[in-house]
Parts: C-alpha cells; sequence; structure tokens
C-alpha cells in the first residue's frame, strides 16, 4: 500500500507546480528575421559602435570551468554578412581649387565571410573547426560549425570555450547564429541551442539591409590647407560636439532594449537596466555631476575649448556590461569616446565602478578640453592625476579626496620599509625601464595626492600641477606649428611630384604621434627645468619629507 502513494503524492505535486515559462520569441523587422531564444537567456544592449553584430542575449549567469578556473557567461549573438561585390569598394581622392578633397566609399561588412570574422576576433587564443556540415534551416541552406577555442595567451593549451554557429544564406546575405560557452557545459545547452537554431526565420524587413554603421554611398572628408579642424574656433569646435553627442545620445535611446529606461541630468543622458534599482542609478547621475562639477572648477584653465558631456550607461551585471564594451574588430569608435559603462556590483557596492566612472569622465572632459595635452603627460602625472580623480568619493553633496584602501596599504607598508624612489626620480621618470613598478605607480599617486590636498596649503607646491600642465601645453602648442609647416611643405612637394599627398586624418595621427615621440623627452625636460629648475638639494629633501609625512600612519 505505502508503494502506491508514492506515485500519487508526486502526481499531486508537479498538479500543483508552476508551469515552466515558455520561450521568449526575439523579432527584428529591421533586419528581417526571428527566433525563440532559450530559456535564461536575456537580451542585452548591443554597442553603438559595433558593426556586424545585431543581436547579443546572456545567460541568466556566468559559469566557472573546472580545470583552468576561467569564467564566462554563455552568449548568443546574430551576425549578418551581407553580399557584395570586392569590386565595389573603392577609395579615390579628387582635388579642388580650394583644398583636397578625399572620396571614400563605404563597404557594408568588410568579411567576405564567416571564417574571417573569426579570425579576426578570435586571433588572440588557437581556434579549430571540429564539425562542419550543411544543413537547412527551414526552407534556406545553411551550415553548421562546431569550433573549438583554447586559451594559449593563458599559457593552456586546453579547450577552454566551444562555439556552435548556424551559417544560413538568406540571399542577399548570411545570417550567423553563434553561440558560445565554457567547454565543460557545452553538453548542458546543445539540446536547447538545437531547437533555437530550427525557430530562426526570416521576416519582411522593414528597412534596407545594411550594418548598423554602413552607409549607402560615398562619404566626403573634406580637408583645407591646415588641416581638417586647424581653422576652427573653440566656440565652433564646441558646437560641433554638441551636435555629435546628441546625434549619440538620440542613437542610445532609440536603439535601448526592453527592460532600459533613461533619464537626463546635466549634461548626461542616463541609460539604466530596469533591474537596476532607482537610488543607485540617482547616486550615479549626481556624482557625475559633482566630479563634472569639479573637473570644471580645477581643471578648467587646461585649454580654451568645451567640454560638453557623455553618455552613462547602467548595466545590470559585469557580464553584461562587459558583453556591451566587447565589439567585433573593424568596429567604429565613434560613440565609444562619449559612453561611459559601469554596472550594479552587487558584491562590492559602487566602489570599483565609481572609480571606473570618474575616470571615464575625467578622460572626456580632458580630451575635450585639450587633446594634445591630455595624450602627452609624463607617467607620474599619467598615472597619479588620474587616479586621484578616480578616488574622488561622493559623501552628502560634495567630493572627498580619498585614495582606495588597497593601494594605501601598499603605500604605508614601503613607507615603513623605506622602498620608495626619492621624489625627483619619480618626477623626472621617463617612459620605459626607468618607470613601470607597482612601487612607482602608487608613489606617484600619493606625490599627486599630496599636491591637490595638502600641498596646496604650502606656497612652494600650490601650483606645481598647474604651472607643469600650462609649460607642456605651451610646448606641445610650439611642436604642433612646426609640424603643421612641415606636413605643407610635404604637401606641396606631393603635389610637384603628383605623388600621394597623405592627407588622410588617420596618416596625419599617425605622423604627429611619430614627431611627439621624437621630442618629448627633451619637451619633459624642459617642464621640469621650468617648473622644478630652481628647487635646491634642500627643496627636494623637503618635499620628500612633506609628502610622506601626509601618509604615514603608526
Amino acid at each position: 500500500m505505502r508503494s502506491s502513494l508514492v506515485p500519487a503524492a508526486l502526481f499531486a505535486l508537479f498538479a500543483h507546480a508552476a508551469p515552466c515559462p515558455a520561450q521568449k520569441v526575439y523579432k527584428d523587422p529591421k533586419y528581417g528575421f526571428t527566433f525563440k531564444i532559450p530559456r535564461d537567456f536575456n537580451r542585452v544592449p548591443v554597442n553603438m559602435d559595433e558593426k556586424w553584430v545585431v543581436a547579443k542575449f546572456l545567460y541568466k549567469r556566468p559559469l566557472e570551468g573546472k580545470i583552468d578556473f576561467i569564467q564566462m557567461t554563455p552568449e548568443i549573438r546574430v551576425i549578418i554578412f551581407p553580399k557584395f561585390d570586392p569590386k565595389d569598394f573603392s577609395k579615390r581622392r579628387i582635388k579642388t581649387k580650394k583644398g583636397r578633397r578625399t572620396v571614400i566609399q563605404l563597404l557594408e561588412n568588410p568579411y567576405r565571410n564567416y571564417k574571417e570574422f573569426l579570425r579576426e576576433n578570435y586571433n588572440k587564443g588557437g581556434w579549430h573547426v571540429a564539425e562542419e556540415k550543411e544543413t537547412k534551416i527551414g526552407k534556406f541552406p545553411a551550415v553548421y560549425k562546431k569550433i573549438l577555442v583554447n586559451q594559449k595567451l593563458r599559457g593552456s593549451d586546453n579547450i577552454s570555450n566551444v562555439i556552435e554557429a548556424w551559417e544560413i544564406d538568406f540571399q542577399d546575405a548570411t545570417y550567423v547564429l553563434q553561440f558560445e560557452v565554457l567547454a565543460d557545459y557545452a553538453h548542458k545547452f546543445r539540446t536547447a541551442i538545437k531547437k533555437a537554431s530550427k525557430s530562426f526565420k526570416m521576416i519582411p524587413r522593414t528597412e534596407a539591409l545594411k550594418t548598423p554603421t554602413s552607409t549607402a554611398g560615398s562619404v566626403e572628408v573634406t580637408y583645407g590647407k591646415k588641416g581638417k579642424s586647424a581653422t576652427k574656433t573653440p566656440e565652433e569646435r564646441r558646437r560641433e560636439r554638441i551636435e555629435e553627442l546628441e546625434r549619440i545620445k538620440e542613437k542610445a535611446r532609440t536603439t535601448l532594449p526592453e527592460g532600459w529606461s533613461f533619464f537626463k541630468k546635466g549634461p548626461f543622458l542616463i541609460l539604466q537596466n530596469k533591474k537596476v534599482d532607482k537610488r543607485f542609478a540617482n547616486r550615479v547621475a549626481k556624482q557625475a555631476n559633482l566630479v563634472w562639477k569639479w573637473l570644471h572648477e580645477n581643471l578648467d584653465y587646461i585649454g580654451e575649448d568645451f567640454a560638453v558631456g557623455a553618455v552613462i550607461r547602467i548595466c545590470n551585471s559585469a557580464a553584461e556590461a562587459n558583453a556591451y564594451i566587447d565589439t567585433s574588430g573593424k568596429s567604429a569608435y565613434s560613440a565609444r569616446s562619449r559612453e561611459i559603462v559601469i554596472y550594479k556590483d552587487r558584491d562590492f557596492g559602487f566602489a570599483e565602478n565609481s572609480w571606473r566612472m570618474n575616470v571615464g569622465l575625467a578622460q572626456r572632459f580632458l580630451a575635450d578640453k585639450n587633446m594634445r595635452l591630455w595624450y602627452s603627460l609624463p607617467p607620474w602625472l599619467d598615472d597619479g592625476f588620474v587616479y586621484f580623480i578616480g578616488n574622488l568619493k561622493m559623501k552628502g553633496s560634495r567630493l572627498l579626496p580619498k585614495p582606495d584602501e588597497w593601494d594605501m596599504e601598499i603605500l604605508r607598508d614601503r613607507l615603513r620599509k623605506n622602498e620608495f624612489k626619492k621624489a625627483r626620480e619619480i618626477v623626472t621618470s621617463k617612459y620605459g625601464k626607468s618607470y613601470n613598478s607597482l612601487n612607482d605607480r602608487v608613489q606617484s599617486l600619493a606625490i599627486n595626492h599630496f599636491l591637490m590636498t595638502k600641498g596646496k596649503k604650502h606656497k612652494k607646491y600650490r601650483n606645481i600641477i598647474p604651472d607643469y600642465l600650462g609649460t607642456l601645453d605651451r610646448r606641445i602648442r610650439q611642436l604642433e606649428k612646426e609640424w603643421r609647416r612641415a606636413l605643407e611643405e610635404a604637401r606641396r612637394e606631393a603635389e610637384k611630384s603628383k605623388k600621394k599627398d597623405g592627407d588622410d586624418e588617420d596618416e596625419e595621427k599617425r605622423a604627429w604621434y611619430t614627431k611627439w615621440k621624437e621630442k618629448r623627452n627633451k619637451i619633459y625636460e624642459e617642464c621640469l627645468k621650468e617648473v622644478f629648475g630652481s628647487w635646491t638639494e634642500k627643496d627636494w629633501e623637503n618635499f620628500d619629507k612633506d609628502w610622506k609625512r601626509a601618509f604615514k600612519k603608526g
């Protein structure tokens, strides 16, 4: 009798249990496809600079490998490869009386096929196609591929990831449904992903097929005699930046997936996964505006240009943030320069993301105000000053400079052991072997923190950073004038000999960087002489005592 009761009890349990949730159907009328998303996968935003991947989906949680302890969240991607004739792609230059006009016919997708995409995007490790066979998805021909990926750069030959992909021939384009998971868990997802692939269907497109950042026809880039923007005023550049930011904000709003919202706060558009509570989002917005105000109050002097704001995206997890930041090879970088991506860290709170956001805001502010100066900082300022801004913490309606406790532990330990270099040695260090240790970076942080806080009360120290930045800026401007003159001479010579004149913007950036690297050590020496030239040995000794005293405890 007892054994007959067990099936009845189980039947009663299942009869009253909640039904399994149905698979969600994803439809993309713009690109003309639909499929059933496997259970426990959710759509996440695709980076605004992404060109080839048009949809991403993440599993509910990250999984950890059993052998190499690699952590990864299973991911699904939809990738589109519009078909084209390679002859359609060209680049030609047209010369006019007023300047030079470069006409570039843009390509929808530079990859001829999925294999090229894999070669470009998985080239950091080893991979190979372990299985390949022709099949059909509905009425369309398809190719199934199983790809094994290892971790050679991590010193392991073990197979870490498995990719299962279906290349579906939709006549004018190849659509790829790609699923990637840690090898230890591939078997658990095999049935679900196979069902998803079988459900993949074509639906009528609402727009002509093109990848997100592609354009039809051609783009014209005009260069005047002094370069693309050399003759524009700061106000004209400000208007251009505002227009660019508004275009990015509009694209960010219109491409938000289901489950996201947005709001404005000051010069920022805040994009928020709705699973992130409003209190956290409001804290992010408040701190962003306080940091922006601090940057204007303390660094407005570094350039005559204007900083215009940014987009801040708050993801629900680190996996979602990383999936968004991760773009495939050959994608653009226009929106990325205006967007800061953080996430709700449920383990460590706001601390790490606070640093990430502060540094992102500083980078955008300084790049707008004076990009040449920002990219030309010496090691002690590049590390220390950025870390100082990153460690600004919000308390009420104020920002307090508070170094990370981990950095402080290292700092106090090295102070007790007397392992730091002389301050003069750090300040005069150049990029390379003379400056590359953790000690050097922590010491730079401490020196900059001292100069921006207690050192401001000391007449000898209060203007060191402003004076150095001002001297560096002046010297960079002189170098740029010299470089511009040399560039114009080269162009004139190219015109006479009818050679390629090299007026492409990327070529100009490379040429400038080469010139800067040749001169930077000499420029750093000139800055040091102007700012610290009057210092005696006693001054340097006192400086070492003063910055160390500010951090010694116990």
